[in-house]
């Protein structure tokens, strides 16, 4: 039996638990509660280690996929962290959260056009989704006004509400229009 770590006993250290998993190499939900604990530790490189080898050893599970590509988008890599997404969800297509990670990856990574598609896919089932007609039209004002969806303002907090950039919601053209200001 694994001994445990929690419950009873003391929190263990986190390099306790990967001691024991590198005696152990073949438990892998003690292998997993160490990924968890490297990305909350911000130990994005031991973390990514430990999902690789969870993704390709154990029964696949779509929260080892999810942190998997949260761990890429960590570190800044992007792509990997979308290729991820795009490869889970071919496993598990009705995954919401999965598609909601990826548009948040493609937008943060400036591929807007693709950030709207899954957000429209998401809408399409989803209509009444407010975290997705939001970024939707985020995406569609940056478009239209040919910027980054996160405009920084003045106090530093990131945002391109159409009456926080100055512009009235009526006065906003038609995505692909060419506006005359």
């Amino acid at each position: 039996n694994p001994p445990r770590f929690e419950g009873h006993y003391p929190m263990a250290d986190i390099w306790e638990i990967a001691a024991y998993v590198e005696e152990h190499p073949d438990d892998h939900p003690q292998r997993w509660r160490l990924a968890k604990k490297f990305y909350a530790d911000h130990k994005y490189r031991h973390a990514l280690d430990h999902l690789n080898v969870l993704k390709h050893e154990w029964t696949p599970k779509q929260n080892v996929r999810r942190y998997l590509a949260a761990t890429y988008y960590r570190l800044g890599r992007y792509e990997e962290a979308a290729a991820e997404l795009e490869e889970a969800l071919e496993e598990w297509p009705d995954d919401l959260g999965l598609r909601e990670q990826l548009a948040h990856i493609y937008q943060v990574d400036g591929k807007l056009e693709r950030a709207l598609e899954v957000w429209e896919y998401v809408l399409k089932f989803f209509p009444d989704n407010a975290m997705a007609q939001k970024a939707a039209n985020k995406i569609k004002v940056s478009l239209a006004f040919k910027q980054p969806p996160n405009t920084q303002d003045k106090q530093g907090s990131f945002s391109s509400d159409p009456g926080e950039l100055g512009v009235e919601e009526d006065s906003l053209p038609m995505p692909g229009a060419i506006c005359s200001k």
